[in-house]
């Protein structure tokens, strides 16, 4: 889950980058992005014209190139003639790292997404102990899983990657800890892709997901790796490396932590669909194209759980209405 922090710095539209104005980015736990400006961006008189930004371009004094999409002006207070309008702006999508000018721009080599409750579906791990009680021994092995393919997509590569840290070493050791994460990996095969062509094959493998754990599924990390945000080190200048673009989306999570689920409470595992994920994968997409908008009605049900329930009810029958028509 992303941790709430806020980004100080400057910001200016693509096609004015010479009139740049201070302000500073919050983002909130659910990935709530508001952009507070000490001026205006806009040129227009009104007190207030609620104006709306495809693409806002920030420069953090931490260093970080900031790109805002989706943005909606929620809030304006004059101060002065002097100094101009105090300006409140909400963006429905943000990505730490890189500066695209446009919402065409917008493309990834690769996307990984840490969906919640992936680990535990997958029931893949790289740990291995050992108690030896007799010499007072514990063996802790850890070995990287390998990539495990999930199969093409037209011209997206599907798979589940693993990463781990730690442990960390200290002069003297009393603790030692290693973590396993796995996630949800998107590559071109080809040239760059849109992110929303990415951003829609993985919703609906997290649509799957959802409905395996009977939870609702929410992001804890996304990133998209780009030919925009590239490094090279001094070790080894002849390799190109990949910046991590981090990618911000607002998610309204209900305040109650994230449950925890354990395989034998899961509708299917991965294990039940490992003899032939590529053929799988192939039938749900196709459900998911058919039946699209039976399923964004229950998952509305399902991630509003504090909804009234005379609104989930009918959200249900609706969706249970377009299901009936696409039988």
């Amino acid at each position: 889950m992303v941790e709430s922090k806020d980004y100080r710095g400057t910001w200016f539209l693509p096609q004015h980058p010479s009139h740049s104005v201070h302000g500073t980015l919050e983002v909130g736990h659910d990935s709530d992005l508001t952009l507070s400006l000490d001026d205006s961006l806009s040129t227009r008189p009104d007190l207030f014209a609620g104006d709306r930004y495809e693409v806002i371009l920030g420069r953090a004094v931490t260093g970080e190139e900031i790109t805002l999409c989706g943005c909606l002006e929620t809030g304006r207070t004059i101060v002065s003639r002097a100094t101009g309008d105090q300006q409140t702006i909400h963006a429905s999508l943000g990505f730490i790292g890189a500066h695209f000018e446009t919402e065409d721009n917008i493309r990834f080599k690769e996307v990984l997404v840490r969906p919640a409750f992936l680990d535990e579906w997958l029931g893949i791990s790289g740990f291995r102990i050992q108690h030896d009680f007799d010499a007072r021994k514990v063996t802790v092995e850890y070995s990287h899983p390998p990539a495990v393919p999930i199969g093409d997509v037209e011209d997206l590569r599907c798979s589940f990657r693993f990463t781990s840290h730690g442990p960390t070493q200290t002069i003297v050791q009393k603790d030692a800890s290693v973590s396993q994460e796995a996630w949800l990996c998107l590559e071109s095969l080809d040239r760059e892709a849109a992110f929303g062509k990415l951003w829609e094959l993985a919703s609906n493998i997290k649509m799957l997901l959802a409905l395996a754990v009977k939870q609702p599924v929410y992001d804890l990390v996304v990133v998209g790796r780009s030919d925009i945000a590239t490094f090279r080190t001094p070790t080894d200048p002849g390799v190109t490396h990949h910046e991590d673009i981090q990618v911000l989306m607002s998610q309204d999570r209900p305040g109650e932590p994230l449950k925890r689920v354990i395989p034998h409470e899961m509708l299917f595992t991965w294990h039940d669909l490992a003899a032939d994920p590529a053929g799988f994968l192939a039938r749900w997409l196709a459900t998911c194209r058919r039946f699209m908008q039976t399923l964004n009605c229950l998952s509305a049900v399902r991630y509003r759980p504090d909804a009234y329930l005379d609104q989930r009810f009918l959200t249900l029958v609706h969706g249970l209405g377009e299901a009936g028509t696409q039988s």
